[in-house]
C-alpha cells in the first residue's frame, strides 16, 4: 500500500485541497477501480485497510483510493467550516456558510477527476463513492441530481435531517420524474 499527498487548488469553490491517493494493489500496475472519499482526515486510512484486507481474500479488486480533505487540516473540527460549506446542498441560516455542494460536486468532476486522469490515468466519473454524516448528504443529493457521477454509493448514516429533511422532497421530484409506466 502506497499514499500521495498532493495539495490541488479549485477555482470553482475558490480552497485548497488535500488529496489523499492510495493505491492498494500487490503489483506495481495502476489499479482502474477508484473509490473517492470524504473527510480523508477521517477515513482515508480506514479506507486503505479495508480496501487492503479484502484484497488479501482475493475476492476484491486492486483499488485507488482518492481522500478529499483540506489543507492543513488534522482533524475534523478544523475542517468544521469547509464540511458545512462543501457537504450541504443548501444554505441553513443558522449556520453560516452552509449550501456549497454543487461547487464542490463541480470540483470534483471537472477539476480533480481531470487531474487523476493526467497523473494516474484514472478519474472520478463512474468510480465509487463513499461518504458518512454530511458526506453521505452529499452523496445522497449527488444521487439524486447528477447519479451517473458515481458508479457506487455508500452513504453511511447520511445527515437527511438537514434543511427539515429537505433531501426528501428532491427524492420526491426525482422519483417522479424517473417513473416507468407499468406494462401491467
Amino acid at each position: 500500500m502506497h499514499t500521495e499527498p498532493h495539495e490541488v487548488k479549485s477555482e470553482q469553490v475558490d480552497e485548497s485541497f488535500e488529496i489523499s491517493v492510495g493505491r492498494c494493489s500487490f503489483t506495481d500496475e495502476m489499479p482502474t477501480e477508484v473509490l473517492v472519499v470524504t473527510d480523508a482526515v477521517l477515513v482515508h486510512g480506514a479506507a486503505m485497510d479495508i480496501a487492503h484486507a479484502l484484497l488479501l481474500t482475493e475476492r476484491f479488486v486492486p483499488l485507488l483510493v482518492v481522500g478529499v480533505g483540506y489543507a492543513g487540516a488534522g482533524t475534523i473540527p478544523e475542517t468544521s467550516a469547509q464540511r458545512l460549506r462543501d457537504l450541504t446542498p443548501t444554505a441553513v441560516e443558522d449556520r453560516e456558510g452552509s449550501g456549497g455542494t454543487a461547487p464542490f460536486l463541480g470540483f470534483l468532476r471537472d477539476e480533480l477527476s481531470p487531474w487523476l486522469t493526467d497523473r494516474y490515468g484514472v478519474g472520478i466519473v463512474g468510480a465509487s463513492y463513499a461518504g458518512g454524516s454530511l458526506g453521505g448528504l452529499f452523496g445522497a443529493w449527488v444521487l439524486l441530481h447528477e447519479p451517473t457521477m458515481f458508479r457506487r454509493y455508500l452513504l453511511g448514516s447520511p445527515s437527511l435531517w438537514w434543511d427539515k429533511g429537505f433531501i426528501f422532497d428532491h427524492e420526491a421530484v426525482y422519483a417522479a420524474s424517473t417513473r416507468r409506466p407499468s406494462n401491467g
